[in-house]
């Protein structure tokens, strides 16, 4: 971008330097073929309040087309700004603060989506968050460019008229004395334009000066075709030597050092207050589009997995009041939209009026757990552009309806922290018994801490064989730093066929009470009350 700018000066005074020397020479045939007397014979007046004018439409003109080249540039660049190249052009200009610091705020949120590309991929939410904003000021600097070049423009109009209403005056002045007038008028016009490119490029010279280091490459170095050092036969041999230790190592590491999370980690792991709320089996087929299986197979093991869960929600509190569930996890595909769907869906079966919330508007999905459209939702009804009322949806169960996220934001935090949120669920309330909440995974953002918050029961999910076992650790952390109260976990995917569950169903027991496993034992004895299929 340098190389541009420095350019672009340099082009514009060949332009100029060019119309000058024919200025000049059309000055000096007019002088010859008319044989006109010097200046003195025209109106001093006259030329010195247009030749005012022209400098003032001259300065103008600079002003518009540095503004131009200032958008090329910005449009110019994908991934951002050269804030170092950018700066030597505005120096001087009355552009200069207002345009500096939207430019440095630009580089920031650069530099910042870039350090996360160094750990994430394009498709990381942070990400398409940072380019959002990125795209968000790169806009705006581009409308105050605009506004800028639209007044100067205007100025530019306004100065021409005054040029234009002096000459009328003067018309009684000799035609070749008013030709000549003109003549020298856009010699000296062009002679000044000229004389303040040299200024800005001496100006871009000594900013650049104080920007850049002072290191020039006097030859660009031309690399041997023909490695000299080292021979490739025997780092061959060594690099496939050095391969195969570290995949031994990488195999070995990872056999000692387990860290997936399984059914007998839950009681180890977890901090002592966080209670366990059940476990779900492993779906030995491919799921259907709907993920809804408790209506579908109601006589499966997990069906029953979710009628048990239901009944130890009974047992935190007795009363019968309008109740708030709020299920999140740490990253994404630890199922907690699965479980969200079959869980409102086995209380819309036991009689509860259930209303589903996608608050999880980074990445939806309850819309296609229902075979739904997204055009409107939770995103709509939180930055008040429809009405709560306006976008449930009804699902095959009578007793169980659902509201989708809706278009995704750029400001899904905002959204949900705006005090919104709070006012909806209180009107949900007056119709339904329960509301649950799909939250995005408080791993990887803040969005959803709000509403374990606010939940009455708050509900972290584990997958099987999936979920690492340091994620306890940030259930733990999630736990005390946000004071969430009445949380607990779901454990989802377990193998019921292995060995790990039967191991785990002999000591768990004995410590939480609850009878989680309720009716599990019947898949591996072979009761024909169960259907998987």
């Amino acid at each position: 971008m340098c190389i541009r700018d420095r350019e672009f000066i340099n082009q514009q005074i060949e332009d100029v330097y060019a119309k000058l020397k024919i200025s000049e020479d059309l000055i000096t045939d007019f002088k010859q073929r008319t044989r006109l007397a010097e200046k003195k014979e025209i109106s001093s007046t006259y030329i010195q309040r247009v030749n005012i004018l022209e400098r003032e439409k001259t300065e103008i003109e600079l002003k518009i087309n540095l503004l131009d080249e200032l958008k090329n540039n910005i449009n110019a660049e994908k991934t951002g700004v050269d804030i170092y190249s950018l700066l030597p052009v505005l120096a001087g200009t009355e552009f200069e603060k207002n345009v500096e610091q939207h430019i440095e705020e630009l580089q920031k949120l650069v530099m910042n989506r870039n350090r996360i590309l160094g750990t994430a991929t394009i498709e990381n939410p942070n990400v398409i968050l940072y380019n959002q904003r990125i795209e968000m000021q790169k806009n705006l600097i581009l409308k105050s460019l605009a506004v800028m070049s639209k007044r100067l423009i205007a100025i530019k109009g306004r100065s021409e008229l005054k040029i234009k209403s002096i000459e009328n005056n003067f018309l009684d002045l000799p035609t070749r004395e008013i030709e000549y007038a003109r003549l020298e008028r856009v010699f000296n016009s062009h002679e000044k334009y000229y004389t303040m490119l040299l200024e800005k490029k001496t100006e871009f010279s000594i900013s650049k000066a104080g920007l850049v280091p002072e290191n020039t490459i006097l030859q660009k170095a031309t690399p041997s075709r023909v490695p000299i050092s080292p021979k490739k036969s025997p780092i061959y041999s060594i690099f496939l030597a050095f391969s195969f230790l570290i995949s031994i190592v990488a195999i070995a590491a990872r056999y000692i050092l387990h860290n997936d999370f399984d059914v007998g980690d839950l009681g180890a792991l977890l901090h002592a207050e966080i209670s366990v709320l059940g476990i779900i089996p492993k779906y030995q087929k491919s799921l259907p589009n709907s993920q809804m299986i408790v209506d579908k197979k109601p006589k499966s093991s997990m069906a029953e997995a979710f009628r048990s869960i239901r009944t130890n929600l009974e047992f935190f509190e007795a009363k019968d009041e309008k109740k708030v569930i709020a299920v999140t996890s740490t990253i994404s595909g630890e199922g907690k939209t699965f479980v969200v769907l079959n869980l409102g869906g086995i209380l819309a079966i036991s009689g509860k009026k259930v209303v589903i919330l996608d608050l999880d508007m980074r990445r939806p999905r309850i819309h296609e757990g229902f075979g739904s459209d997204n055009e409107k939702g939770m995103s709509t009804v939180l930055s008040s552009r429809d009405n709560v009322h306006d976008v449930i949806r009804k699902s095959e169960l009578d007793d169980l309806h659902f509201i989708t996220a809706g278009p995704i934001p750029p400001n899904p935090s905002e959204l949900i922290i705006n005090g919104k949120l709070q006012e909806t669920v209180e009107e949900l309330k007056k119709t339904y018994d329960i509301i649950l909440i799909d939250n995005p995974p408080v791993g990887l953002v803040t969005d959803g801490i709000s509403c374990l918050r606010m939940a009455d029961y708050p509900i972290y999910i584990f997958r099987s064989d999936y979920s690492k076992k340091s994620f306890a650790a940030n259930v733990n952390r999630v736990f005390k730093e946000n004071k969430i109260k009445n949380l607990s976990v779901i454990l989802n995917g377990v193998d019921l066929e292995g060995n790990k569950y039967r191991r785990y169903g002999s000591g768990y027991g004995s410590k939480y009470g609850y009878g989680y496993g309720y009716g599990y034992g019947y898949v591996n004895t072979g009761n024909s009350y169960y259907q998987e299929d």
